[in-house]
């Protein structure tokens, strides 16, 4: 079960998986936070747009979405982040509904809007990792 945003305790480990991810345009939001890492997010899928990914969980899913952690503690880093997103509406910050490495609880932002109409256009690769081409 995916739990949003109404239950978000600080500190927390965001994955980020686009333009917050270190070397893109928005990263400068969260630069000041610790990394934790990479990880594989299980069960997701993306839509891969030229200018942001729009991810959401799929129990249906194999796919694993190759995201970076940042501990974010600051609630003021959080708002911005909830705003860059348009959290609630567009993006949706929840809980990963499966603890990571068996333990390790994962927020990301689910984008909340036309997922069956990307859903034919998804790639179907193991892997999924977006990137600005």
């Amino acid at each position: 079960m995916i739990t949003d945003d109404k239950s978000i305790k600080l500190p927390i480990n965001l994955a980020v998986y686009g333009t917050l991810k270190k070397g893109y345009g928005n990263h400068y939001l969260i630069k000041e936070c610790l990394y934790m890492g990479e990880v594989l997010l299980p069960n997701m899928r993306c839509y891969m747009g030229s200018s942001f990914p729009m991810a959401w969980y799929d129990k249906e899913s194999s796919q694993k979405l190759k995201c970076e952690v940042y501990l974010i503690s600051d609630q003021k880093v959080l708002d911005q982040l909830h705003s860059l997103e348009g959290h609630p509406d567009f993006f949706r910050c929840v809980r990963h509904p499966e603890p990571i490495e068996g333990e390790h609880i994962v927020w990301f932002y689910q984008c909340e809007h036309h997922r069956e109409d990307w859903k034919h256009a998804v790639d179907e690769l193991p892997i999924l990792e977006w990137s600005r081409t």
